[in-house]
């Protein structure tokens, strides 16, 4: 057989993000043939049709390997599949990637050797692949189905072929407690006959202890100075922790990448000290929504949430909860002390709710953002939520006049030395009240003040624009929970972070450097027990040189803490050139991507925008909405491989070699408006005008939800990929 092209090629939605768009797709096998062209050897027979089937197919082996270097992790991933069936095959599936990893390679074996690509255009791997594919050629196509998932179609599988696929990403090692947790996701497909094997390889010493799993059995050896952890035949998603030892005070690193004659980029982490004599007291607010189709299993999802919650508040936190349907009721009016016997009294009125009515988000943000003065010393009594001035201790009721009467609207913003959090929580779009979201989003910002707010978007159902942008604008995060996840444990992760406030309003300095683009961007706060990353380019053209070498600088960084302004310092180096740790530079750019997929979101597509994603792309060889990523057979260009007027049909360019070649957004692809306008959802524009776009039903939205599922997929990405804002180094 010839050596024939290989197609690798994504279409994203955002930046990196964990869990697959949907349960995968899987063989496929050809249904009928048509006279296709002639040459010495004959007229070829090719498909006209490929029906997806689901046996056939096979993945028969994958192995995981991971290495930790400093607080990095390496992973290499090996999967092999095999055609068991009587017709020719394709593989359909998808692969997802830990959060916040950053996209390396990935390579098909073609002729007993491993073949890498070079960046695309989004939409002309997928022309590359149809046509290859028409013709019964040989290529495989890999699509970016949300930040950090692979769709990844393999074509044709011989009967009775095995094909080797290998894919090669670096993550950042997050934070838990006192270990760095190591996640390896589950992939979604066709069946298998074993598990995952896999490796994790840890230096021994550098502070690091004997790593262990919460999810499988494992076996640690020794390799000359790595210990080596074992897991094999692993089914789900394997979780690894690796203690940690901690710092007495806390500590700042720096590592640096300069290509030169450029910006380079860093990667900052702040370590906070293992001992902590006094962390920021919380204002807690949790908002549910209680609306009619959040019935049955998300309801009491959302009920075991709050309960969880409530369980992380400390002696000096306060806390408030708040329900919404047509109307909005606050419990007990106000802010609660978190003592024991108020817990166990929420616990029993978060039992009590009952699902039902419409959506009333505005009315909901309201409540829990509508700010009074916030200085004065009301307290809330806990018998029916009336506040009293600081004097009143309950009693004589009837003899004093109330402050405030706890109605809704009277929400509280936290007092000075505070934090205020919000949590809230919906499964749909408004439909009561107001129901504009750009609307809602200006009153929320003019209430919010110094409130940070995270949200959660339960299903698909729901404006996820309105909720980034709540989010983003409130320096939180968000968080989007498929029908099949658990919220649970979504908002009790995001509530163990959220714990400990350490120092807040982070500021980061580095004395004759200037950081830009500055990732993440915004308000920025450390939490016992975590490690903030901050990735950032840096210009460093103001450093003096002595006798041919930079001298260090001092980078200082400022926060809040109950005590007063605290101030971190140590030196580090910004040289104008160090080739060395590219991968900073690609951790940046994907971290980068989900920022500006966020904003073409929030104002659609502009040429600025597009301009530096298409940038991005083709630089670090990541997909974007508008960067794909080809495997060819070396020496191979794309119009090669294929007649030119079949671009047409996604009218995207391409880039190969490592040589960019224009590249324009499908204009057939309908932007979908929402408060955050423009495209919503990266898919949709590359892949949504595809001719094939909706072939495997099963991981593409189907036909009358795919705009807004689009929109839900693509804001979960890249909401996964900016909270990994708190990870070790």
């Amino acid at each position: 057989m010839d050596r024939l092209p290989l197609l690798l090629r994504r279409a994203l939605g955002a930046a990196l993000l964990l869990i697959g768009v949907g349960a995968p797709s899987v063989a496929a096998q050809a249904s009928c043939v048509e006279p296709g062209p002639c040459g010495p050897r004959g007229c070829q027979r090719m498909p006209c049709e490929m029906v997806p089937a689901r046996d056939g197919v096979l993945r028969t082996s994958r192995e995981v390997r991971v290495t930790l270097e400093g607080r990095v992790l390496r992973y290499e991933v090996t999967e092999q599949w095999t055609n068991r069936g009587r017709g020719i095959g394709e593989a359909d599936y998808v692969l997802p990637l830990p959060k916040g990893a950053a996209f390396e390679d990935l390579a098909l074996e073609i002729d007993g050797e491993m073949v890498t690509g070079e960046a695309l255009a989004a939409g002309e791997a997928r022309r590359v692949y149809e046509e290859i594919v028409r013709r019964q050629r040989d290529p495989a196509l890999v699509e970016w189905m949300g930040l950090g998932v692979l769709r990844t179609r393999i074509f044709p599988i011989q009967p009775g072929e095995t094909r080797t696929v290998k894919v090669r990403f670096r993550a950042v090692a997050e934070r838990e407690g006192d270990a760095l947790r190591v996640d390896v996701p589950a992939p979604r497909g066709q069946g298998t006959g074993r598990g995952t094997a896999l490796l994790l390889r840890v230096p021994v010493g550098e502070g690091f202890g004997e790593p262990w799993s919460p999810t499988h059995r494992v076996v640690v050896g020794r390799e000359a100075d790595r210990r080596v952890a074992r897991v094999e035949d692993a089914n789900g998603t394997v979780t690894m922790l690796v203690p940690v030892r901690d710092a007495d005070r806390a500590a700042i690193s720096v590592l640096t990448h300069a290509p030169g004659g450029e910006d380079g980029y860093a990667l900052i982490t702040l370590a906070p000290p293992a001992v902590v004599r006094r962390t920021t007291p919380r204002d807690i607010t949790f908002v549910i929504d209680v609306s009619g189709s959040m019935s049955g299993v998300k309801l009491a999802q959302a009920k075991a949430a709050g309960r969880q919650l409530l369980g992380t508040l400390g002696r000096d936190d306060r806390f408030r909860l708040i329900a919404f349907s047509n109307d909005v009721e606050v419990y007990r009016g106000g802010f609660v002390p978190a003592t024991a016997q108020a817990r166990a009294r929420a616990e029993e009125w978060l039992e009590d709710l009952r699902a039902n009515g419409g959506t009333n988000i505005a009315g909901a943000l309201e409540a829990a953002l509508d700010a009074t003065d916030g200085d004065d010393d009301r307290r809330v009594d806990e018998r029916d939520g009336r506040g009293f001035g600081r004097e009143d201790d309950g009693r004589r009721r009837q003899e004093r006049e109330p402050l405030w009467d706890g109605e809704m609207g009277n929400g509280r913003q936290p007092a000075r030395g505070r934090m205020g959090l919000v949590l809230f929580m919906t499964d749909g779009a408004p439909t009561v009240g107001e129901r504009r979201p750009e609307r809602i989003a200006a009153r929320a910002g003019a209430l919010r003040g110094d409130v940070r707010v995270f949200t959660f978007g339960v299903g698909a159902d729901l404006n996820a624009a309105l909720l980034e942008q709540l989010a983003l604008d409130g320096a939180g995060t968000a968080h989007f929970v498929r029908p099949e996840e658990d919220v649970e444990r979504v908002v009790g992760v995001v509530a163990q972070r959220l714990t400990r406030p350490v120092a807040t309003d982070l500021r980061v300095r580095v004395n004759g450097v200037q950081l830009l683009a500055v990732q993440p961007a915004g308000r920025l706060d450390l939490f016992a027990g975590q490690e903030l990353t901050i990735l950032a380019r840096y210009r460093a053209s103001a450093i003096p040189v002595t006798w041919g070498q930079q001298a260090s600088q001092r980078i200082t960084i400022t926060g809040q803490t109950p005590d007063g302004p605290v101030t971190w310092e140590a030196r580090a180096n910004f040289p104008a050139r160090r080739p060395a740790d590219a991968f900073v530079g690609r951790l940046w750019a994907t971290q980068r991507v989900g920022w500006l997929s966020a904003e073409r979101r929030r104002n659609g597509p502009s040429q600025e925008v597009d301009a530096e994603l298409r940038a991005l792309g083709e630089r670090w060889s990541i997909p974007t909405e508008l960067t794909s990523y080809l495997v060819l057979e070396p020496g191979m260009q794309p119009t090669r491989a294929l007649d030119v007027a079949s671009a047409r049909r996604l009218g995207q360019g391409t880039t190969t070699g490592g040589r960019a070649q224009p590249s324009t957004v499908n204009a057939s692809a309908p932007a979908t408006a929402g408060v955050a306008g423009g495209v919503a959802g990266g898919v949709a524009a590359g892949v949504a005008s595809s001719a094939d776009a909706g072939r495997a039903a099963n991981v593409a939205p189907r036909a009358g939800e795919s705009a807004q599922r689009r929109e839900f997929e693509a804001a979960k990405a890249a909401a996964e990929l900016r909270d990994a804002r708190t990870v070790a180094v």
